[in-house]
């Protein structure tokens, strides 16, 4: 598809973008890592606003890991648009709890979390992986997605820590509250239409991805995520989801996440949310998808139970309630597989606790299943799984399907389709246990007697060593390690019996969940469970000796941040703190002539913040003068004037200076022109202790009525006050 126009363009090392409104930016070999910054997402669109992004060139994107941030944050209600020119690329990593592309995580459990925003792919090559607890492409922690549509392209998403591939981020877990239970939290409306998609839920190799090939599940970059490839983080739903037109889509999910559907589910029933759970999947078109769905491999746990290949992860329906849809339409071409306790496609077990009775035979919860399984005639479908349970349920009325369940033959129902000699399938078996490839086309037949604690490994041909761990047993490596007492070979059928006697490790979290390692009574080392994850602290397991049965606790400590405070641009001081800091001492703020300065108000979140000074001018009184009255004055010929001023900010020191004709007259508040003869001008000045003037009144103009009868008027007036005036002393001076 053709790209938009382009609004702005990017390229080398920037500062982080954010989009508020509708616009097309290119991005030409851009790298924005916010990581040990105080910023948070490298890209925000927010305010429900459509960003198109075009790719050119390589371009990556990293955001913090200690903050809560996206790689491409998309909030809830706004949407990015994905494009390359050809040979662009992206890679981008999500931050603390959220997507690589979407939404951000929330720390706690809610109804109310808004959702991702919506991500729609066109083209490029991209690789997203998601931060901790985040989808790659889809939401965070405690989120659910909303529209994700791959129209095209070759895409690699990787989730992380119970993050999806692509769909939701970590839901809720087990121990859910009842606001948001198991379930709530869904993968959205994922539409994946053309191009090559990779997902898993987890960072293993996808280039050399095998679905039939169990060896390629477990390498580098494994982990137990109990979230789908496609679909439901841990404890989330998986949404709706479609494969169609000539898509090519590899999934997997692990720990009893489905490859592509829902993530795991709880083993607590009031913790399910059975009105809001779902999950609806068509594959339809020329579509063509590879899902697995991995084992729990944990070495402790009671039944090491994983989810369909394409359906519902493990524990996702309330017994005897089905969940959810899968439609197999057109001439889709899917491969199918459910590593333990699964089918292929459809469901594993119920809601409900794995128990174990008296002679330590597991007790697992009723069978699930899903309303409905179609698959067309016109679709080629593999389903392979271990044998406990159908590789396809339900499986009335399915036809083109080939059934490849371990213990069982290999067989076609309908040769026709698949004829031995032409498209035999080669399926690699593999010990289920581990996932470790023997050899071609041979089976591995486990039983197992917990009363005797023995373990009996039927093994075909002339393999002489055979790798594997029970899980329950702690068998060790070899069974020439372990062996005991050989029984016979028939016809190069070799039979061993196992003996184990060893003790057991728990593991305590921060939150009193506990794992379990069995180990070998001769055991120096084993290895250790991840410590399970508390949000803005570290974790590690405190010291122990092996020896007996152990109990080893986690023990976290505050991740440290810092709060830089800076007053104009330039850094003051930093003080540390942790989410346990109520409150820190800010250093003082710098000094400013004219101005009055403080802290801007601040929170001490999570992932360091930074305080800018915030400085107020220091407002004055201006220095300012006038004379009272009119601008211009008549007085008579001779005739004396008082004149008075307003007068205000007279700086300290300074006074009132009177000029009369541009001359100074004198000082004060006040002045009187005596004896006047002709027309002046009078003006107040207000100076400093320095001799400045700082304020100077209005030039008033006085007119003096110097006529004739005006100077007659004068003269008569003092002559008569020089007759009289004797006469009123006198008078005054008797009375």
């Amino acid at each position: 598809m053709k790209s938009p126009q382009i609004d702005e363009s990017y390229s080398g090392e920037i500062e982080p973008i954010t989009i508020n409104e509708d616009i097309t930016i290119l991005l030409s070999n851009v790298t924005i890592s916010t990581e040990g910054t105080t910023y948070g997402s490298p890209v925000k669109i927010t305010g429900g606003a459509t960003a198109n992004i075009v790719l050119e060139g390589e371009n990556t994107l990293t955001a913090n890991s200690n903050s809560v941030s996206a790689g491409v944050e998309v909030e809830s209600g706004s949407t990015v648009n994905i494009y390359a020119r050809e040979g662009g690329s992206l890679t981008v990593t999500g931050g603390m709890n959220s997507a690589g592309i979407g939404g951000i995580g929330y720390g706690s459990v809610s109804a109310t979390n808004p959702k991702a925003g919506n991500v729609n792919i066109y083209s490029g090559t991209i690789t997203a992986i998601g931060g901790s607890k985040g989808a790659a492409i889809g939401s965070g922690y405690h989120s659910s997605a909303s529209e994700i549509t791959i129209k095209g392209g070759d895409i690699t998403a990787l989730g992380t820590g119970g993050g999806a591939g692509i769909g939701s981020g970590y839901g809720t877990s087990g121990g859910a509250a009842a606001a948001a239970g198991t379930g709530f939290y869904n993968g959205g409306n994922i539409t994946i239409s053309g191009g090559r998609v990779r997902a898993a839920s987890c960072h293993i190799d996808m280039d050399n991805f095998d679905v039939l090939n169990s060896d390629t599940y477990y390498g580098e970059g494994y982990s137990d995520s109990f979230a789908a490839g496609i679909g439901g983080g841990y404890g989330a739903s998986s949404g709706n989801i479609i494969i169609e037109g000539d898509a090519d889509v590899t999934a997997f999910g692990s720990c009893g996440g489905a490859g592509i559907g829902t993530g795991r589910g709880t083993s607590k029933a009031a913790n399910f949310d059975n009105q809001n759970y779902d999950c609806n999947i068509i594959i339809r078109g020329n579509a063509k998808v590879a899902a697995a769905a991995g084992a729990d491999r944990r070495s402790s746990i009671v039944g090491d139970d994983g989810g369909a290949g394409i359906g519902l992860g493990r524990a996702c329906t309330l017994e005897g309630n089905p969940k959810g849809t899968i439609s197999i339409e057109g001439n889709a071409q899917v491969t199918a597989v459910a590593e333990d306790h699964a089918s292929a496609i459809g469901a594993g077990y119920a809601v409900g606790k794995y128990t174990k009775d008296a002679d330590g035979n597991i007790i697992r919860p009723s069978k699930a299943s899903v309303n409905s399984l179609d698959i067309d005639s016109g679709c080629i479908v593999i389903a392979v799984n271990d044998g406990t349970l159908g590789a396809l349920e339900p499986a009335d009325s399915l036809t083109n399907v080939i059934e490849l369940n371990s213990g069982e033959e290999f067989k076609s129902k309908y040769p026709e389709v698949f004829s031995e000699t032409e498209n035999l399938i080669s399926f690699k078996a593999f010990d289920r246990k581990t996932g470790k490839a023997l050899s071609p086309e041979i089976e591995i037949l486990l039983s197992t007697d917990p009363a005797e604690e023995i373990v009996s490994c039927v093994i075909p041909g002339s393999a002489d060593t055979v790798y594997f761990s029970n899980g329950e047993y702690c068998l060790g490596n070899s069974v020439e390690e372990r062996l005991t007492d050989f029984i016979k070979d028939e016809n190069g059928i070799k039979t061993y019996d196992l003996t184990c006697l060893c003790f057991t490790a728990t593991f305590v979290s921060y939150d009193n969940s506990e794992e379990y390692v069995d180990y070998p009574i001769e055991s120096t080392e084993i290895t250790e469970p991840d410590v399970k994850q508390k949000d803005y602290y570290t974790g590690v397991w405190e010291e122990y000796e092996l020896g007996g049965n152990i109990t080893v606790n986690a023990v976290y400590t505050p991740i440290e941040y810092k709060a830089a405070f800076t007053a104009d641009g330039k850094t003051v001081g930093t003080v540390p703190y942790t989410v346990e800091t109520k409150s820190i001492e800010a250093p003082a703020v710098p000094a400013k002539e004219g101005y009055t300065g403080a802290w801007e108000k601040y929170e001490l979140t999570p992932g360091g913040i930074t305080v800018k000074a915030v400085y107020t001018e220091i407002k004055t009184e201006e220095p300012a003068v006038e004379i009272k009255g009119d601008d211009t004055v008549a007085v008579g010929y001779q005739q004396n004037k008082t004149f008075s001023v307003n007068a205000s900010a007279v700086p300290q020191g300074g006074k009132i200076v009177w000029y009369v004709d541009g001359k100074k007259v004198g000082e004060g508040k006040t002045f009187k022109v005596e004896n006047p003869e002709k027309d002046y001008t009078i003006q107040a000045k207000i100076v400093d202790k320095s001799g400045k003037t700082v304020a100077e009144s209005e030039t008033v103009k006085v007119t003096v009525k110097n006529g004739f009868f005006d100077k007659l008027k004068a003269w008569l007036m003092d002559y008569i006050l020089g007759i009289f005036a004797p006469l009123f002393a006198k008078f005054e001076s008797v009375c």
